[in-house]
This record gives structure tokens, C-alpha cells and sequence, in this order.
């Protein structure tokens, strides 16, 4: 592996981590009370669809992390 494609798979698995760290800062942010009762129903759709979302993200970023793994020096 060169360092041009270790240096896009460091980047997937960056960019991975930070689209969980947002859903899951979304999700519990609504988990939390936050919102009225009059739009909890809402809530729940935006909470289903940002765990949907982090399984999609957490794949990435272990498929990137694993690849890296593989890495040697050359």
C-alpha cells in the first residue's frame, strides 16, 4: 500500500468518526427530553434515521481502520 492510499483510507476512517460523533451527539441530544411532546413522534423518525445512518458510518470506519491495519512501510 503507498502513502497516497493510506493517506485516503486515514482520511475515510477521519471522516467516519466524525459523521458518528454528530449522529450520535443528534441522537442523544433528542434522546434526552429536549424536544416537546408535540414533536416527539418527528424526534423518533430523525432518531431511527441517525442510527441507520451511524451502522452505515461505523462500517465505514472499521473497513477503513481494518485496511490500515494491513499497513506496512515500505
Amino acid at each position: 500500500m503507498g502513502r497516497n492510499q493510506f493517506q485516503k483510507l486515514a482520511a475515510e476512517a477521519a471522516q467516519a468518526r466524525c459523521d458518528l460523533n454528530i449522529l450520535y451527539g443528534v441522537i442523544a441530544i433528542l434522546e434526552g427530553g429536549t424536544v416537546s411532546s408535540s414533536v416527539n413522534r418527528d424526534a423518533e423518525r430523525i432518531i431511527a434515521i441517525c442510527k441507520s445512518a451511524s451502522q452505515k458510518a461505523l462500517h465505514r470506519y472499521d473497513a477503513a481502520i481494518e485496511k490500515l491495519g494491513d499497513w506496512e512501510v515500505a
